[in-house]
Order: C-alpha cells, then structure tokens, then sequence
C-alpha cells in the first residue's frame, strides 16, 4: 500500500437530460457519440495542476459504469476531476462535456475516498457550435 484509492461511479447524460450510453446512435445510423473510457485524474489540492498527469490518473472501460484506482494516491488534500476519452485515446473537447465540478477530499494511506456518483453532461446535438459534439468518430 502506497497510498489511498478512489473509488466513484458514473453516469451519462445527454444535454436534453435522456439517458445516454457510452455508444450512442441515432437513427440506425454510425454512432454519434462514442466515449471509450473515463479518466480519473488526482493532484494536490494546496498545487493544483491545470490537466490530467499520466502518473496522477486512472482509465476505466466507459461500460463499467464504477471503477477504483489501486492504493496510490498521496496522502492529504487531494483534488479529483474526471474526463471522457474518446476511442484515439485523447480526451473530448472540454467545450462538448460538462462534468462535476473538482472535488477535494483528504487522501489517507490504505483508506479509500469514496466520491459516490457522478454525473457526465455530453453534447450529442448541435455538433456546429464550439467544440462539437463529444467523442464523434
């Protein structure tokens, strides 16, 4: 044990507030939305970084719906956000998400900090406006 765990859950929901998949088609066509996993990003919350380390974060199957990361984050005021990652391993484009705001928490070696659920905002309409539409193939 070299540290505390997170442990969380999440859901996804389109912008109108419907249910929304991982891999989401409209009309028997290509998906329109297609999220692959959900990074979980962890940095200090006394120097917070402006992105997601590698070192600092954790990528889960977008199906699994909840997810714990090993016993690896250091311990005290930590700072957790999360970010959908689309199927070329890079991240949607922040203006085609919204998702929670940071939460802080106390990491504490061999304790898990539970964030509970968590709720993802994805664009799936309106893909002409800034950032598009998230995860688009």
């Amino acid at each position: 044990v070299q540290g505390g765990a997170v442990e969380f859950s999440w859901a996804i929901r389109s912008v109108d507030g419907s249910d929304h998949g991982c891999e989401e088609t409209k009309d028997n066509s290509a998906p329109s939305v297609s999220i692959d996993k959900i990074r979980i990003c962890w940095d200090s919350a006394e120097t917070p970084n402006q992105g997601c380390a590698e070192a600092q974060s954790r990528e889960f199957d977008c199906d699994q719906a909840q997810a714990a990361s090993n016993f690896e984050i250091a311990p005290g005021p930590t700072r957790f956000f999360l970010e959908p990652l689309c199927a070329d391993g890079n991240p949607a484009d922040p203006l085609s998400y919204q998702r929670p705001a940071d939460i802080v928490r106390e990491s504490r070696t061999g304790q898990i900090t539970t964030l509970g659920a968590l709720l993802l905002i994805v664009r799936d309409q309106n893909c002409e406006l800034p950032g598009g539409c998230a995860c688009v193939p």
